[in-house]
């Protein structure tokens, strides 16, 4: 029996050593335009955002949304302090979409509740469920727009004004 484990052993060694592994982090291309123009063929008013060079992007998608499924436009961005900033658009957004997309955002106690960014009053959300995530909130008639991450606020304001509604004609 010893014997049989030893063959079975040496067998497992031979295919772990000769299978190649990737070495470091394999990223998936992400098509940002394409799911800008799934979003707008539905009339949201969405555009491909202009990034600082550095941000790279990790997801970008418009599908239902996990907490209400409300068809919802979502863009992500690493950016070069590794931290993350996003931002979610659907229509009719429910409190429980709100509270999803923030993760539980509330009001800061210890600074302003409201920013202005992009010419718009955004609504500013803090939470700390995982790494303290900063949100702002704009809701432009039926659309919400929710710019999020652990980024620093400068970096949620770019994207919060590449993303930003535009203004009635």
């Amino acid at each position: 029996m010893v014997r049989s484990l030893l063959v079975i052993g040496v067998l497992v060694a031979v295919v772990v050593l000769a299978v190649p592994r990737p070495q470091g982090r394999i990223e998936q291309p992400v098509d940002v335009a394409a799911a800008t123009e799934q979003a707008r063929a539905l009339d949201f008013d969405v555009r491909e955002p202009a990034v600082p060079e550095g941000w790279r992007p990790n997801v970008a998608t418009f599908e239902p949304d996990p907490v209400e499924g409300l068809p919802t436009w979502s863009v992500g961005y690493l950016v070069p302090e590794e931290s993350y900033a996003g931002v979610r658009v659907t229509r009719g957004a429910t409190p429980a979409w709100v509270d999803g997309m923030t993760g539980r955002g509330r009001p800061p106690e210890d600074g302003p509740a409201e920013r202005e960014v992009a010419g718009a009053t955004w609504q500013v959300l803090v939470s700390d469920q995982g790494a303290r995530r900063r949100s702002l909130v704009l809701v432009a008639g039926q659309q919400t727009t929710v710019v999020t991450g652990t980024a620093e606020d400068a970096d949620l304001d770019a994207l919060a004004e590449a993303v930003a509604p535009a203004a009635p004609a």
